[in-house]
């Protein structure tokens, strides 16, 4: 089930990547899902495309979605869409998505050493 975002209100996106420090390390996929896999579930999302979670995988709730795919043999690419769920009240779709890659920063940095975040500077 794909979680459809509301018309009228401000999406946010954020993408970034994961990476080993050294260039010639492999990533450890099924361990990185299984990361990946706990810290959405941590934030109330469920898994909407997980059938090749070495491949990559979605996960959606509550006004989020999260995304990996591993573009190259060593770097994980996130993408986080996220829309608040009302003017006024609960949190915007920018503190959600912090809140993800906060999670996901800590958990990757707690469970895996030599990886290094990398994030695309925006005006």
């Amino acid at each position: 089930m794909v979680e459809e975002f509301s018309v009228g209100t401000i999406p946010t996106r954020q993408e970034y990547r994961v990476r080993p420090i050294e260039a010639a390390d492999e990533l450890r996929r099924e361990e990185l899902a299984s990361a990946i896999a706990a810290v959405a579930t941590n934030q109330g999302l469920s898994c909407t495309d997980c059938i090749h979670i070495s491949d990559g995988a979605a996960y959606s709730g509550d006004g989020i979605r999260l995304s990996y795919s591993f573009p190259a043999r060593n770097t994980i690419l996130f993408r986080v869409d996220a829309n608040s769920t009302g003017l006024f009240f609960g949190s915007s779709g920018v503190e959600k998505a912090d809140a993800l890659r906060r999670s996901l920063k800590a958990t990757l940095s707690k469970r895996f050493q030599g990886l290094e975040y990398i994030e695309t500077l925006k005006p």
